[in-house]
């Protein structure tokens, strides 16, 4: 069933209030997490769910057992020992349609217990689900709640509330309330993995703690050679600026070549992002984390407080969309976490030992095997790419056979006409089963440069690219049944790409800035 619940923060005038609807079986838990992201709360601070009727059906918060118990009150909440009372009951268990049962019923979910911010629930409709409606997702909002630990300033008179169109703010809780049907069940975490994301965690809060970005910059790069991989790692620290904080580890070349590009400075992001192979750490806000991010941290029972100290994990390969990590880049985040922090300590008084990023000489820890386990040592080390092979492409290899080039010269004339040809990835990521990572495949688009005229497009997938776009090609030609006497691309990589095709049909091509017949298709498409 569909509850709809007006939730209102009390002792405010005039009021401020949410009409929100929630599927029955929600936990108490996801509650919390729907009232902090509709009052846009941090959940910097405690919370709990208390209902305190008389002679009413009630749970023993000592056995867990159902009884009757009279003027009791009972509390619903992450679970902790204190001097006051026994502990409330676990908010992951417990099904809200347990404690709603009729129109009418209501509790008080409060939140800080220093600022008292008391929040009334009240069920005012039982509904059957809507066909094709998400939930949660929320009917109405009146005004802007307060700001977090601003109760002093509200009571002494000095906060005035900004005005807010309702339905504005209606449409952006919905948008923030997004994902919540789609939360990745971390419930079914076992006991194996749950072991290693504590110790995760573990490390994540000594990094966080340790503050190493105080005096170390992102170009100072750490590499590290640990047992967990077989390839080197780049780590760059991200805090300096103030904006951003957390540690990014960037995997073997693959993951050499995109630090590099993210040193470079400005560039597309989406771009970069996608052609990173990296794990990231990222200290964020709390309503900042994706639902499932806010999830796991819960499971595990952990918290957080304050800005910029809620980890989001992501894992990072080229041409996917941004995942979860899985066990195996569980253990080897936290091995290198240990290891980063561990140097981090140790260059507090001197950080010029690390050097900025270089192509000569860079900071090494990196482990020894010996008869009694494993040692550590520090040392420098050269990137494993040299700054040449970057600066002069080799060419890329041929994946069509000659035979098949000379049966396209014989077949098709070669006319005087000009094609643009452009490969980008596309917008929106697709996912061909659920559960897998979705990937942003690259769109192909070719289009008569003088006329206009788009006459081939094509989705490839990020796996084997190059021989994929080289088919695509060789594809566009047969099916224009001519070989174009000129090619105009806006990249340098896909040029690199099909050269091989081009030199072998004789095709001349130009690097140019824009391509005015695909500019306007991509315009056409941000319209749909």
């Amino acid at each position: 069933m569909i509850y709809q619940m007006k939730i209102t923060l009390k002792h405010m005038k005039p009021p401020v209030w949410r009409r929100i609807q929630v599927d029955s079986n929600f936990t108490f838990a996801k509650l919390h997490n729907i009232i902090q992201i509709a009052f846009d709360w941090y959940d910097y601070h405690l919370h709990e769910f208390m209902f305190d009727r008389s002679d009413d059906r009630r749970v023993d918060q000592e056995s867990q057992q159902i009884s009757i118990f009279s003027n009791q009150q009972l509390t619903i909440g992450m679970p902790h020992e204190d001097d006051f009372g026994p502990p409330p009951l676990d908010e992951r268990e417990q099904m809200i349609g347990d404690y709603f049962e009729k129109e009418k019923d209501k509790c008080l979910y409060v939140y800080d217990f220093g600022d008292d911010w008391q929040h009334e629930i009240l069920l005012e409709k039982i509904l059957q689900p809507e066909k094709g409606t998400s939930y949660p997702r929320c009917i109405k909002a009146m005004r802007i709640a307060p700001e977090e630990d601003s109760r002093g300033e509200l009571l002494s008179g000095e906060l005035v509330l900004p005005e807010v169109d309702s339905k504005i703010l209606t449409k952006e809780i919905n948008d923030n309330l997004q994902g919540f049907e789609n939360e990745k069940d971390w419930e079914e975490i076992s006991a194996d993995n749950e072991e290693h994301w504590f110790q995760l965690f573990d490390q994540v809060t000594r990094f966080k703690n340790l503050k190493p970005w105080n005096w170390l910059s992102s170009d100072q790069i750490i590499v590290l050679n640990i047992p967990e991989m077989d390839d080197l790692v780049y780590c760059s620290i991200m805090g300096g600026a103030g904006e951003e904080f957390g540690l990014a580890v960037y995997r073997g070349d693959n993951g050499l070549k995109s630090l590099l590009k993210t040193l470079e400075g400005p560039g597309d992001y989406f771009d970069i992002v996608l052609k990173q192979d990296a794990l990231h750490l990222s200290l964020c806000d709390r309503g900042e984390l994706e639902p499932e991010d806010y999830e796991l941290i819960k499971t595990l029972g952990l918290s957080f407080r304050g800005k910029k100290q809620w980890p989001m994990l992501r894992s990072l390969i080229p041409g996917y969309f941004p995942w979860s990590l899985d066990d195996g880049e569980v253990i080897c985040l936290t091995a290198i976490l240990e290891q980063i922090c561990h140097v981090a300590e140790m260059v507090k008084e001197n950080p010029g030992q690390i050097p900025e990023f270089n192509f000569e000489t860079l900071f090494y820890r990196y482990y020894v095997e010996t008869k009694h386990g494993i040692d550590w040592e520090e040392g420098a080390i050269r990137p494993t790419i040299e700054k040449e092979e970057l600066q002069a492409q080799e060419p890329a290899l041929m994946v069509e056979s000659e035979f098949k080039l000379k049966k396209l010269k014989k077949d098709f004339k070669k006319v005087n006409a000009t094609i643009e040809f452009a490969s980008f990835y596309s917008p929106e990521p697709i996912q061909e089963n659920e559960g897998e990572r979705p990937y942003y495949p690259h769109l192909t688009v070719a289009a008569d440069h003088e006329h206009g005229l788009i006459f081939g497009h094509d989705l490839l997938h990020p796996e084997q690219y190059e021989l994929r776009l080289q088919a695509s090609f060789i594809q566009m030609v047969e099916s224009l049944e001519i070989i174009p006497g000129d090619m105009l691309f806006e990249d340098e990589q896909t040029a690199w790409v099909l050269t091989p095709i081009l030199d072998k049909l004789g095709i001349k091509y130009e690097i140019v800035d824009s391509l005015p017949a695909i500019d306007e298709f991509r315009r056409e498409m941000t319209r749909f």
